[in-house]
């Protein structure tokens, strides 16, 4: 009757034991699996900031842009105070300005071109 009960403790023990080892091999391939997404994540983070971070340069070493003489550094559009009446607006120095500006205005809608801030 004793070797009974530890024959049935024994067996209860070992299934309990496969159990968790079974548990335990899940436990470690999901781990794998969700170190493996970690890192991807990271390599596209990683690679977003350097093509922002290349962008933006190449955004300050552009020159002669039309649109720069009207937008500052964070792509808020320049204004100046209108002297006759105090509203503010856009000067334009000329009319080939206002041409210029409106048609970088239009490439930036369409997505053509950003404006990095």
């Amino acid at each position: 009757e004793k070797e009974m009960e530890v024959y049935r403790v024994t067996e209860s023990l070992q299934r309990e034991k496969a159990g968790l080892l079974k548990q335990l091999d899940f436990l470690r391939e999901r781990n794998k699996h969700l170190r493996d997404e970690r890192d991807i994540c990271f390599q596209k983070n990683k690679a977003a900031k350097a093509n922002t971070a290349a962008s933006r340069a190449s955004w300050k070493k552009r020159s002669g842009s039309v649109i720069g003489k009207y937008v500052d550094s964070r792509g808020i559009l320049r204004r100046w105070p209108r002297r006759d009446r105090g509203i503010p607006t856009l000067q334009y120095q000329t009319q080939r300005d206002l041409e210029d500006c409106k048609h970088e205005m239009k490439k930036i809608c369409k997505g053509e071109v950003t404006l990095e801030m």
